[in-house]
């Protein structure tokens, strides 16, 4: 075998050694979300130049929309992504013609406690934990700074299939009213 092929395969080792281990690290959950006719097209994290990415799902719910990213490097800060997806120079999407989706406004939370705890036998109770309110969900801010790694390994995180984020616009009526006793 040749020195190079020893590399790549000695390479591939440690990029599935550094996936696993991070998937192992984070609290991993049932999916929440049935997709149909390959929406989404069986996204799964991966490994892109020797970082591991993962399909990230942003949630409107003011507007009723989302935005599913393929890929996010998990060294990305959140920051960073809704940068590209809400770039200063662009016009506004067409279901924000106040365009008050815009970096600096935006507030991000992920949903905390989702689906309970595995069962002895392996299967899934879905409900929140000690820490859910009446209204049923708990929602916690990100901090936009963070690498999406130390974001998805936060305690109160489990994630669903994949990572979900809601956006919101940092203090709209909205936000304040569907966040209220849910923070």
């Amino acid at each position: 075998m040749c020195l190079q092929a020893v590399q790549i395969a000695a390479k591939q080792e440690v990029d599935s050694v550094a996936s696993t281990s991070l998937r192992q690290a984070v609290s991993m959950g049932p999916a929440v979300l049935e997709c149909q006719n390959g929406e989404y097209g069986g996204a799964e994290p991966c490994m892109m130049d020797d970082v591991l990415c993962w399909p990230v799902l942003f949630v409107y719910e003011e507007h009723r929309q989302r935005d599913f990213v393929q890929t996010m490097p998990s060294d990305a800060c959140l920051a960073d992504q809704l940068c590209q997806m809400f770039p200063p120079s662009v016009p506004p999407a067409p279901w924000d013609p106040e365009a008050a989706y815009a970096m600096g406004r935006l507030a991000v939370y992920f949903a905390a406690e989702w689906a309970g705890a595995q069962t002895r036998e392996g299967e899934w109770q879905r409900g929140w934990g000690d820490g859910a309110t009446s209204l049923g969900r708990k929602y916690v801010e990100v901090d936009l700074s963070q690498p999406l790694e130390k974001v998805l390994l936060h305690p109160e995180l489990t994630i669903p299939q994949w990572p979900i984020f809601h956006v919101f616009v940092r203090g709209s009526g909205f936000a304040a009213q569907f966040l209220e006793g849910r923070t």
